[in-house]
């Protein structure tokens, strides 16, 4: 048997649905010896153990052994200021499954809201007037469900919306006539809603966990070799041969890891790609 605990202050109590960690609480997942079924009757046991976050991505990927030992303790999810509030599904998947659900609450929220603020100055430089003047002023983008602007107040009554194919959006501004020498400044405040969206890569896997089957030519585009991004070069190769047995998502996650504790990012001139930074 599996079983979630939330530590606090160094004592345990089991974890549920209503349970709430806080920034400095752990997540234990922990097996009792007597209640797992080990080596005598089923050999070593595998467990690959998820974090999800509220949604949908991976927080942390664990695979464990159990083995005739007997852990006691399996595996320890702190709870950090960078996670996000919300509800978070403890995951084992494996030859021993258990799902949980554990709220988590930090500072870290899904949706936000802006007020933007952006102004312009422009005038007339010239000694006679300048008559049927146009002046278009970019607006922040609606991106659907990322970003979505609920108002714009201006001190100008603009005349029209535009937009073109990508998105990007201005409000257009007709002055019947500028004075020689007249300044002006229009200004204008944006209302903004932002949230935290995620993909569920889990979801595109057949049933032989083969996402090459699906899309060939979408799979073959985004894994072959191009310049500064050498996927058959050796070191890669070797770095990438150690998660072979990981799961599709579990693989990913590793990768990224590799990355975070391997590789330091520092400014150079010129262009170099992954094989110089391995």
């Amino acid at each position: 048997m599996i079983d979630i605990f939330l530590i606090r202050n160094s004592k345990a109590r089991a974890a549920s649905s209503q349970t709430v960690a806080e920034i400095g609480d752990n997540i234990l997942i922990s097996g009792k010896e007597e209640n797992i079924p080990f080596v005598n009757n089923r050999g070593k046991i595998k467990l690959h153990i998820l974090l999800i976050s509220p949604i949908g991505t991976i927080v942390d990927s664990n695979q464990v052994d159990l083995d005739e030992t007997g852990l006691q303790r399996i595996y320890t999810f702190p709870v950090t200021p960078d996670m996000y509030s919300g509800t978070y599904v403890l995951q084992v998947d494996g030859d021993i499954k258990k799902r949980e659900k554990v709220n988590i609450k930090t500072d870290k929220q899904l949706l936000y809201r802006w007020v933007l603020f952006y102004g312009v100055n422009f005038s007339n430089p010239n000694n006679f007037p300048l008559n049927n003047f146009v002046l278009d002023v970019m607006i922040p983008p609606n991106i659907s469900p990322i970003q979505q602007v609920t108002k714009v107040d201006c001190n100008f009554k603009p005349t029209k919306l535009i937009s073109d194919k990508e998105g990007n959006r201005w409000l257009r501004f007709n002055f019947h006539q500028l004075s020689p020498n007249e300044e002006l400044t229009l200004t204008y405040r944006a209302h903004i809603i932002t949230r935290v969206v995620a993909y569920d890569l889990t979801r595109i896997i057949d049933e032989d966990g083969n996402i090459e089957s699906h899309y060939p030519e979408t799979f073959h585009n985004y894994t072959h070799s191009e310049p500064f991004i050498e996927s058959q070069h050796r070191e890669i190769v070797k770095i990438a041969t150690k998660y072979s047995n990981y799961p599709p998502v579990g693989k990913a996650f590793a990768f990224l890891r590799y990355i975070k504790n391997n590789i330091e990012f520092v400014p150079l001139e010129g262009d170099y790609g992954a094989a110089y930074a391995i």
